[in-house]
Parts: C-alpha cells; structure tokens; sequence
C-alpha cells in the first residue's frame, strides 16, 4: 500500500517530533538493531512526509538520544535534530511557562517559520512548548504518553482524529494545547490514491 499524510498535515512547510514516545520507545534504551523499540508508525510517517516534500526535524532530550535515533534506523530520515547540547547553547530556559526554543529552534534550522510547521509530541509539556511557540498544528500522541489513562480518539469532520478530552492521557494533551491528538503516529497516515 502507497501511503501519504492526511490532508491536515499535507498543508504544512515541517515537522518537529519529539522523541521519547513519539519516535523512540522505552524498549529502544538497550536496542541494537534498526527500528527496534520504534513505537507504531515512526518510520512510515517521517517516510510519508519526505514523500510528500515536508522536511522533518526532532528534538531530541535526555542522555544519548541523537544516538537512539541512529540506532532505531530513523536519523537519516531527518532533515534537523536539535538535542540537549544545542538546546544548551540556547541559554537559560524562560521561567514560568513552557520552554518552546528547542522546538523554534528545529524549525528555524528547517528554514521555515513555526506557523508554518507542526509538533508532534507525547507529553503535556512537549504539546504546551509546541502551542506557546506559535506552530501552526500541535499533536499529541496519547498512546505512548506516561501521564496515564487510556487514549480516546474519534473522527472529526474536517478529517482530523481529535481526542474526546476529558480525563486521562488525551484529556492531558488536550489541555495543554494539543488541537489534534492520535493514539499513534500511524493515525496521521492516509492511503495516497494510486496514479493510473
């Protein structure tokens, strides 16, 4: 099967995805070989994007997570990775309020501005970065989250899934500025219509 983005997404200049629970697993941490500990869908969106021409950044936090990207097989389809040497050149992180620069900053290395971009992230924190940095569209993955509860998601009319808020993982997401909120990233695949 050909696979491309849903429209939502198809619109958009980049992503910036972060990677605990969006591109790599907890099962990634002792992984030896490609793709292992990737959560659902992973490869086949940042391959669905590169085909649909819309450049792909992550921002990558904690101890060895550029390294992690390599080894799950995903950094070479990457145009930009930010991770936390870059986010310390930065400077001091703003107080009272959430830190959007490492994610300004993905999107700044991709040439584009952030409203013409979107976050995909599975923390609250990682959603209110992505809204307080002015992206264009903020995702949040509820499936592989550590906020607790189960993900609920049902169809929107404008072809977007949207969570059905409330309580838990989605309810969290949503709360924090998430507009769109997937149980994984292979709920932001589409099947491309075959040339013929």
């Amino acid at each position: 099967m050909d696979l491309g983005v849903m429209s939502g997404l198809e619109g958009l200049r980049a992503v910036v995805l972060g990677t605990e629970g969006v591109l790599t697993g907890p099962a990634a941490d002792g992984a030896r070989a490609p793709g292992a500990g990737v959560p659902p869908g992973a490869w086949w969106l940042l391959r669905a994007l590169e085909g649909a021409g819309i450049s792909r950044a992550a921002v990558a936090r904690g101890p060895g997570a550029r390294e992690l990207l390599g080894r799950a097989g995903l950094a070479e389809l990457l145009d930009a990775v930010v991770d936390d040497e870059d986010v310390a050149r930065l400077g001091p992180a703003p107080t009272g309020g959430p830190d959007a620069r490492p994610y300004q900053e993905a999107a700044a290395r991709l040439g584009v501005v952030p409203g013409d971009a979107a976050v995909i992230e599975s923390t609250p924190e990682g959603v209110a970065a992505g809204r307080a940095g002015g992206f264009g569209l903020v995702v949040g993955v509820s499936g592989v989250s550590g906020v607790g509860g189960a993900p609920a998601v049902q169809g929107g009319g404008d072809g977007f899934a949207r969570g059905a808020g409330g309580t838990g993982v989605t309810g969290a997401l949503r709360a924090h500025g998430a507009r769109l909120v997937v149980g994984d990233l292979s709920e932001l695949l589409a099947p491309r219509a075959q040339e013929g």
